[in-house]
C-alpha cells in the first residue's frame, strides 16, 4: 500500500514538472511572436515609408515638368493625315527632349500634324499603350512605331521605344523631323517646306544640346539646282578644343546661305557617329574638318600669288584655320565678293 502511495507521488511529481515546462514554452512561443510581429510591422512601416518618398519625388518631378509643356496634351486637327502619338516618361530629359521636338514639328505643321503627349504612368497615357500592346515608353506614328528610313542614300531602321539619344538606343530625337518628313510625303505628296526645315533643324539642334547631346544632322532645305558652293562639316565633339572653331564656322556659312540660299548646300555630321566616320573616311581625312565642293586644300588667288587655306583640323597639323578663313573660301567658290 506504501508503495502505491510512492508511485502516485512520483507520477503526480512527474506531470506537475510537464505542466510547468510545457507552460513555459507556451509562454516563450508566444513572446517570440509578438516580437516578430512587431519587427515584420517595423518592416514595412520602413518599406512604405521609402514608397511614400519615391512617390512623392515622382510628384514632385511630374510637377516640374509640366510646366514647361503645353497645358494641352493634344495639338493639332483631329483630320491631320499624320498623327503623332507619344507615351513616355515625362519626368525624364532625353524624353523631355523628343518632346520638343515634337512640339516643334506640330507647331511648324499645324494644318497637317496632329499631336498627343501623354505620361506613360498617367490614365491616358496607360490606356494608349495597352490599346496597341506596347508596355515600354514608345512614340506612335499613324500607330507604327518601326519604320525604315532613308538618309543619305541608305536605309536605317528606327524603332522609336524606350530611351533616346544613346549609343545603343533605337531611335535619336532628332530622327523625329526626318520620319514626320517621311510620313508628310507619303499622306500629302509633300513634306517640310524650306522655312519648316530651316526652323526645325535649329528647334532638333537647341533640343539636343539642352539635354546634353550632339545632334547628328541638321537637316537643311534643298537647293534648286546645283549649288554653287557645297558644304559638308564633320563636327568635333562638344569637349573638343577646336569645337568653338568649328561652331563659329558654321555661323558665317549659314549667314552666307541666307544671303544666296540656291546657291549653297550645307550638311552637317557629327564626327563620331557612324555617319561622320563614313564621311572621314570617303574623303581620306583624319579629323574634324570643313568640306568645300569636295576640299579641304583650297588655293585662293591674292594679287599675283595664291594662299593655300586648309579647312581641316588634326592633331599633327602646324596651324589653324580661321573663321575668316571659310568665309574667304566660300565667297571664293560663289564667285562673289561679301
Amino acid at each position: 500500500m506504501r508503495q502505491a502511495g510512492v508511485a502516485i507521488a512520483i507520477v503526480l511529481g512527474l506531470l506537475v514538472v510537464y505542466g510547468l515546462s510545457s507552460l513555459s514554452q507556451s509562454i516563450r512561443r508566444k513572446e517570440e511572436g509578438k516580437e516578430w510581429e512587431m519587427m515584420r510591422q517595423a518592416m514595412g512601416g520602413e518599406q512604405q515609408k521609402e514608397g511614400d518618398s519615391h512617390k512623392h519625388h515622382e510628384t514632385a518631378q511630374g510637377q516640374l515638368t509640366a510646366a514647361t509643356l503645353p497645358s494641352s496634351p493634344v495639338t493639332g486637327p483631329a483630320d491631320a493625315k499624320v498623327r503623332i502619338v507619344a507615351v513616355v516618361p515625362m519626368g525624364v530629359d532625353c524624353h523631355r527632349v523628343t518632346l520638343q521636338i515634337l512640339h516643334a514639328i506640330a507647331k511648324a505643321e499645324p494644318k497637317r500634324v496632329r499631336l498627343e503627349a501623354y505620361d506613360m504612368n498617367s490614365p491616358d497615357g496607360m490606356k494608349n499603350l495597352q490599346q496597341r500592346g506596347v508596355n515600354c515608353a514608345t512614340v506612335f506614328i499613324n500607330d507604327r512605331w518601326e519604320f525604315t528610313l532613308l538618309r543619305d542614300g541608305k536605309k536605317k531602321t528606327i524603332i522609336c521605344q524606350k530611351k533616346p539619344n544613346d549609343p545603343m538606343s533605337t531611335y535619336r530625337s532628332d530622327d523625329l523631323v526626318f520620319l514626320v518628313d517621311q510620313e508628310l510625303k507619303k499622306a500629302y505628296g509633300t513634306g517640310f517646306d524650306k522655312a519648316a526645315w530651316k526652323t526645325l533643324s535649329e528647334a532638333a539642334a537647341t533640343a539636343m544640346r539642352s539635354g546634353g547631346y550632339q545632334p547628328s544632322a541638321f537637316p537643311v532645305p534643298a537647293t534648286t539646282g546645283k549649288p554653287a558652293l557645297k558644304v559638308e562639316v564633320l563636327l568635333p565633339h562638344a569637349q573638343a578644343p577646336v569645337y568653338t572653331l568649328f561652331q563659329e564656322s558654321l555661323k558665317v556659312l549659314d549667314n552666307i546661305k541666307k544671303k544666296h540660299p540656291d546657291d549653297v548646300s550645307i550638311e552637317v555630321y557629327q564626327l563620331m557617329t557612324s555617319e561622320g566616320q563614313a564621311r572621314r573616311q570617303k574623303w581620306g581625312l583624319r579629323g574634324p574638318a570643313i568640306i568645300m565642293n569636295g576640299k579641304v586644300a583650297h588655293e585662293i588667288p591674292v594679287g599675283k600669288t595664291k594662299q593655300l587655306i586648309r579647312t581641316e583640323y588634326y592633331a599633327s597639323i602646324g596651324s589653324l584655320f580661321t573663321p575668316r578663313d571659310v568665309e574667304t573660301v566660300a565667297w571664293h567658290y560663289l564667285g562673289r565678293k561679301p
